[in-house]
């Protein structure tokens, strides 16, 4: 059958439609694809069990073509049988060919006893940007091995973007994270987006504490994009308190930070303060956010704010909504128009709260192209609700 000689460009555009599957068989047809589909199969590797590591570690090149300069990303996940230790190490001589990969994720349910690799990563991929790293469960932080460990795992320079996980802490651990995080944070100055997920079954963290503890020298000038979910305690004082009522660790890290667009605030405690709440001290330290996600009660608070004028996303957890108390207009402060909101979610397991919400935000907003709800109205609200979205279609045509 005679093969068609079509450019490398249309080729290569094909492959983007295609399947792994069908990619690969693509690659056999002639040397010509074979060049036009390598980069797009090997672009992102993600290796899940042994077998998997152990063929990639054999596949260095493809009849005389090398696939090391193709790979961008790389996730060494745990997956089937797991990946053990002796079988991990076959990557290493791997890792100083891959010279064009940008990003890396590690996440495997243990610290192999030796990181060499890791480091590898670390030291000879210098166009890594962008990294994620699974510290597991079952570690305990004030063992001086574990820190040594978690050392290593955060030694790398010069990232744009970087997510750290835990699965498990102890009590009292802020200091010892926030000591090695301050490290990996120093090293990476050109850092734009930063997520924190921490986990544990029985236990949460104090995020001023962790924040507390971070060096007053780490100032990231461009961070952007801030996540912070899992089993967080969150301070209501910190964030809306006036300057009197002190310290306001979380807040003052905040404000060292004024280019964060997008803030995700994902908390299983809050922690309620009984003195005077300002929106406005809150709004202060993040002057050009855009994109707001966290729960109920500070979401209503956010949009009572000088932020609401800038929001463009506003994602409401379900936290501790109390209807006739949270989302009414005529509080101290009052709910502000939200002019270029483009996304609204809300997230409730019961409708008659989100249809609270929805009325309380919706006749301020003029640019909203997506509303999302997590829940299924009552035959009861299925009128109000249609009436509720007619009269703001209706209302941003007018305007």
């Amino acid at each position: 059958m005679a093969v068609v000689n079509l450019p490398v460009e249309i080729v290569s555009e094909i492959g983007t439609y295609l399947s792994n599957h069908a990619l690969a068989s693509a690659s056999l047809v002639c040397k010509s694809w074979r060049l036009a589909t390598l980069p797009i199969l090997y672009y992102s590797i993600i290796l899940g069990n042994n077998s998997r590591v152990e063929r990639f570690s054999v596949s260095g090149c493809i009849n005389s073509i090398q696939i090391s300069p193709y790979v961008k990303k790389l996730a060494i996940n745990l997956g089937g049988d797991g990946i053990d230790q002796s079988v991990l190490a076959l990557l290493e001589p791997w890792v100083p060919r891959l010279t064009q990969l940008s990003e890396l994720r590690w996440s495997l349910d243990y610290v192999p006893d030796n990181l060499q690799l890791v480091q590898l990563f670390q030291t000879k991929c210098s166009t890594i940007s962008s990294v994620y790293v699974l510290f597991p469960e079952g570690r305990n932080f004030n063992s001086e091995s574990v820190q040594i460990q978690f050392s290593l795992l955060l030694g790398f320079k010069n990232l744009v973007e970087f997510t750290l996980e835990i699965d498990e802490f102890a009590a009292g651990f802020e200091p010892n994270c926030a000591r090695f995080l301050t490290s990996l944070l120093l090293n990476c100055p050109n850092l734009q987006s930063l997520a924190l997920r921490f986990y544990d079954d029985d236990l949460q963290y104090s995020l001023d504490a962790l924040v507390a503890s971070l060096n007053h020298e780490v100032t990231l000038p461009h961070l952007q994009k801030l996540q912070i979910t899992g089993t967080v305690e969150l301070d209501e004082r910190t964030l809306f308190s006036p300057p009197g009522e002190g310290p306001h660790p979380f807040r003052d890290f905040l404000s060292r930070h004024p280019r964060i667009k997008d803030l995700e605030l994902g908390c299983l405690v809050l922690k309620s303060y009984n003195g005077e709440i300002n929106p406005y001290y809150f709004s202060l330290a993040l002057p050009s956010l855009k994109s707001f996600e966290c729960l109920d009660h500070i979401c209503d608070q956010v949009i009572r704010s000088t932020v609401a004028s800038r929001l463009e996303t506003l994602i409401i957890r379900e936290g501790s909504f109390e209807k006739g108390v949270d989302f009414l207009p005529d509080k101290v402060f009052g709910i502000r128009s939200l002019p270029k909101l483009r996304k609204l979610e809300i997230g409730t397991n019961a409708f008659d709260d989100a249809f609270e919400i929805m009325k309380a935000i919706l006749p301020g907003t003029e640019a909203l192209e997506e509303l999302r709800i997590t829940t299924v109205p009552h035959h009861c609200y299925v009128s109000l609700f249609l009436s509720a979205i007619e009269y703001h279609l209706i209302h941003s045509i007018v305007h």
